[in-house]
Order: C-alpha cells, then sequence, then structure tokens
C-alpha cells in the first residue's frame, strides 16, 4: 500500500510539474516517463532516482518490508522537494 501510494503522488507531482512548465504530459503517465520529461524541462530533476516505480512489484506483498516501504517514501518526498521548488510562484 505504502509503494503504491507513493507512485501515485510521484505520478501527481511530475504531471503538476509538466503542467506548470506549460508542456503536454506524455501519453502514458508513468513516473519513468513523466521523469523523462521532468528532466528536459530542468536538469534538477537529474538528481531524482526513481527507476525501483518503473517495473513496480506486487505492492501488497506480504514480504515487502520495512526497508523498502521507507525507500519508497524517501523517493516521494524528493520527488515532492524537487517539484515543490520549481512551481511557477
Amino acid at each position: 500500500m505504502i509503494c503504491q501510494n507513493s507512485n501515485d503522488a510521484v505520478v501527481q507531482l511530475l504531471s503538476a510539474f509538466i503542467k506548470d512548465s506549460g508542456m503536454i504530459l506524455p501519453p502514458q503517465q508513468t513516473v519513468e516517463n513523466l521523469l523523462k520529461v521532468s528532466r528536459e524541462i530542468n536538469t534538477d530533476f537529474n538528481d531524482l532516482h526513481l527507476a525501483p516505480f518503473y517495473h513496480p512489484t506486487d505492492t501488497e506483498d506480504i514480504w515487502m518490508n520495512l526497508d523498502t516501504a521507507k525507500d519508497f517514501l524517501k523517493m516521494a518526498e524528493k520527488a515532492k522537494e524537487i517539484v515543490l521548488a520549481h512551481l511557477s510562484k
């Protein structure tokens, strides 16, 4: 659940950044595609590494460990930090 919620948050954050920048969202709004467009707009997004979101596994897996969940939360928080720093005021 945490990983899926983090994924959804990152998609929403990157989509908001792209729209705010006046660009068109990619047809497939995956984390990977949205991050690629965001990096084309602003190189600060090169510091955002979201590869674990590219090919998610079953987020309801009972063997999902707490460290993995924390990693997903940290990635979502970093995405939020970068996006908020660059949204138009």
